[in-house]
């Protein structure tokens, strides 16, 4: 069981251990909370086991806890020597193990210290030392340089965020792990611009910590690095990064353009829809002039079927056309479009695909949605009713 030692120099004030609302530290960017994170960090601690020593202008601090029982339930009372603190094991009870780590590190980074695996390297009263043992604490040591980055050098990186090649399953703010994604990113992410966080270390608006993202990738980023952020399958980047492709930077919307003119499977789908919606005219053109016979009369029957179940698909312009052979059909502008790649599946599938978008004009309905399940599950039953004559 190894020793681990968090120095900086000054002198702790001791209120500040077992005070809560005391917070004083110098420099402009402080990234932890010294006095509060500490009470979390102690506590978690010596829930899991570890021992904590603070040492501190000749003054030790060794953290014990003792058991006792508040009305019906027993708790672990923490103690700083002799006295009594106001809080117990329970604090911080949903913080993760490496979440200790981080705070003593940070409040060291704060005060311009370091840490090291071993004892205390000197005794200067001048100094404080926050000393940790426990095999708990040593899993948590060996992935240190994953929770505080240690010479981290960026791909790129502007005034609002750093990225580097991943992929990663954390995010960070000022080269400190903040937050766990629900799935990897492609990319690993390192956000430089101010982002308020929750009191333990966590982003407040997981909106705001991706807008940064966002805008790094779509005004900075390099054609390379674009390219893998929009056509990573399943990363975090193509579930939770929205991009207003409008408002994106040339090299951005070159790159986007030509991925959704090559129809990737794994391009971000609404980021694909935007660009389809604002470059229709590079996409698509009636070709209905050139079909042939057979298809003349496949479309005029699929419409007809259409009216005759109760949904005049043909109320709406429908247009056929020669588009990206991941899409089937489409709306824009009040108008249906029709793949010519549908013509060859058949005319259950003309009917199916013209049914599917007409809905979506007549009913604002959204593809994959709880609203378009419901109205396919009405238009069944009642369907339904008009064959068994059984009225429901």
């Amino acid at each position: 069981m190894n020793t681990y030692t968090f120095e900086n120099a000054g002198v702790i004030d001791p209120r500040s251990i077992s005070t809560f609302g005391t917070s004083s530290k110098e420099g402009e960017n402080p990234i932890g909370f010294f006095g509060t994170g500490l009470k979390y960090a102690i506590a978690v601690l010596l829930r899991l086991g570890c021992s904590i020593e603070i040492i501190s202008g000749g003054q030790h601090f060794k953290f014990t806890t003792r058991k006792t029982k508040i009305r019906v339930n027993e708790f672990d009372l923490i103690y700083m020597n002799d006295q009594e603190l106001a809080f117990t094991t329970e604090l911080g009870k949903k913080w993760e193990p490496w979440m200790a780590f981080r705070e003593l590190a940070c409040n060291t980074l704060d005060e311009k210290g370091k840490w090291y695996d071993h004892p205390p390297a000197h005794n200067d009263k001048n100094h404080t030392f926050i000393v940790v043992k426990g095999r708990a604490f040593d899993l948590i040591w060996s992935e240190r340089t994953s929770i505080i980055l240690h010479d981290f050098v960026p791909k790129w990186s502007d005034e609002i965020v750093e990225v580097d090649y991943g992929p990663s399953e954390w995010l960070y703010y000022r080269g400190v792990r903040v937050m766990k994604l629900e799935r990897k990113s492609h990319l690993r992410y390192n956000i430089r611009a101010a982002l308020d966080l929750t009191e333990d270390r966590t982003p407040k608006s997981l909106y705001m910590a991706t807008s940064r993202i966002e805008h790094g990738l779509q005004w900075n980023a390099d054609e390379a690095m674009i390219r893998e952020a929009l056509t990573a399958p399943e990363s975090w980047e193509n579930k939770h990064v929205g991009y207003a492709y409008t408002f994106a930077g040339k090299t951005f919307k070159a790159v986007a353009l030509d991925l959704v003119k090559k129809a990737h499977p794994s391009m971000n789908a609404a980021l694909a829809q935007a660009i389809r919606n604002q470059h229709m005219h590079e996409f698509i053109g009636d070709v209905r002039s050139i079909l042939d016979e057979m298809d003349k009369r496949r479309l005029a029957k699929a419409i007809e079927f259409c009216k005759a179940i109760g949904y005049p698909v043909d109320t709406y312009e429908i247009i056929v056309a020669n588009m990206p052979d991941n899409i089937l059909g489409m709306v824009h502008d009040e108008r249906i479009y029709v793949s010519t790649r549908v013509f060859l599946m058949g005319t259950k599938m003309l009917v199916g695909t013209l049914l599917e978008e007409y809905l979506h004009l007549k009913h604002r309905v959204d593809d994959e949605t709880r609203q378009m399940q419901n109205l396919l599950i009405d238009i069944i039953a009642s369907l339904g009713e008009r064959v068994t004559k059984i009225a429901l």
